[in-house]
């Protein structure tokens, strides 16, 4: 972007979804915190931004969902596969109450692969990492006005693809809008709480993109996962 002004605008500036996503992942990473594409969508001004991130996930009163989800714990010997959860998993799971349809909380990343990825393999990879990471078996219930995590033995790994072959991966644009499209909300008490998406464009390029509910993953272990899901 060259030398920024405080005042600057993010998408005056030319700015995407993809160059937005590449940020919040690269602060998320250095910083050890969560925060949510929403949060720059919404505060694009880099003054704004940067007040955001002081007051919410830099300072040592924040007290939002930028904590990261602890180790999951045995709630009861009791009650077999049911889980504490933290005091931000509780927050956005009644803020879900009151807007079932919010995708604020929504967590996304993707990139884009210069070869054709094959469906099929990307599929046993998928199923592997999900079967081996229980928060991407993770839903919640209220039981006695307590709120548990379930975890699943299974949950649906199906991977919604899309042919756009005629299509340039070059096309920003169009991209941006395939993205923005696959946002999905969910029902945090039915697993599973994620998406993922395989784009075919033309000259045997891929897209791969991962929508996923902020309450069963923070900003650093979506990155580790989708990493691991690249190799």
């Amino acid at each position: 972007f060259g030398t920024l002004h405080i005042n600057d605008d993010l998408y005056q500036l030319g700015a995407d979804s993809i160059s937005a996503m590449r940020i919040v992942n690269m602060l998320n990473e250095k910083y050890s915190i969560s925060i949510a594409m929403s949060d720059i969508l919404i505060t694009p001004k880099l003054s704004d931004f940067a007040a955001l991130l002081e007051k919410e996930y830099l300072s040592g009163e924040a007290t939002n969902t930028n904590i990261k989800t602890p180790e999951i714990t045995k709630a009861s010997p009791v009650i077999k596969d049911y889980y504490t959860v933290s005091s931000p998993q509780k927050r956005m799971f009644y803020l879900w109450h009151l807007s079932h349809d919010s995708t604020l909380y929504n967590l996304s990343i993707g990139a884009p692969i210069n070869r054709e990825i094959s469906l099929e393999k990307l599929q046993v990879a998928f199923d592997k990492l999900v079967q081996d990471n229980e928060s991407m078996r993770t839903s919640f219930k209220s039981i006695d006005d307590t709120l548990y995590q379930v975890i699943r033995d299974k949950v649906d790994t199906t991977i919604y693809y899309e042919d756009h072959s005629e299509q340039s991966i070059d096309n920003l644009d169009y991209v941006n809008n395939l993205m923005a499209k696959s946002i999905h909300s969910y029902d945090l008490e039915k697993a599973p709480l994620f998406r993922l998406h395989l784009f075919r464009f033309k000259d045997n390029n891929s897209f791969i993109y991962l929508d996923i509910h902020h309450i069963i993953s923070d900003g650093t272990s979506l990155g580790i996962f989708f990493q691991s899901l690249m190799t």
